[in-house]
């Protein structure tokens, strides 16, 4: 993991708090994806849906562009943006065989970047947590800020 990332991670942490900090401000993060939602349409040419009912987590929710999955009520995401309820972190996912074009992921994550949200690769996240909050020892970074609690 590149040193900077760690910084961003371990800054971000909260020895205290597991699904979010004392001043997260939902409605505040929320406005900001619905305002970043029509930039991500734009550069990937389709619709992105807002996933923001998400309880006993970490994170806040996805962006995403998501196809209907092989089983019935379930869905795929061809790309998701997932931010974290902790220091405006985010990352990507991708649980489909249908993948972007690189340089349209790229430019995907440079908006959000623009935006003001701190992107982690998702690779990083599976190296094991070195942050201060007990609840998570023996965790990864992703289970600390991307996963339901």
């Amino acid at each position: 993991m590149q040193p900077s990332t760690l910084q961003s991670l371990q800054s971000a942490d909260d020895a205290h708090n597991v699904e979010f900090p004392p001043k997260f401000d939902w409605a505040a993060l929320r406005s900001q994806l619905i305002d970043l939602q029509p930039h991500l349409e734009q550069i990937a040419s389709r619709s992105f849906t807002l996933d923001d009912k998400v309880q006993d987590a970490s994170f806040f929710g996805d962006l995403a562009i998501v196809k209907p999955g092989e089983r019935p009520n379930w869905f795929e995401y061809v790309f998701a943006l997932r931010f974290s309820n902790f220091g405006k972190l985010f990352t990507t996912c991708n649980s489909s065989s249908e993948k972007l074009a690189p340089e349209t992921e790229a430019r995907l994550v440079e908006v959000a970047v623009s935006a003001g949200f701190v992107h982690v690769e998702r690779e990083a996240l599976d190296e094991a947590y070195a942050g201060e909050n007990q609840v998570f020892a023996g965790a990864t970074w992703w289970e600390r800020y991307f996963d339901y609690t």
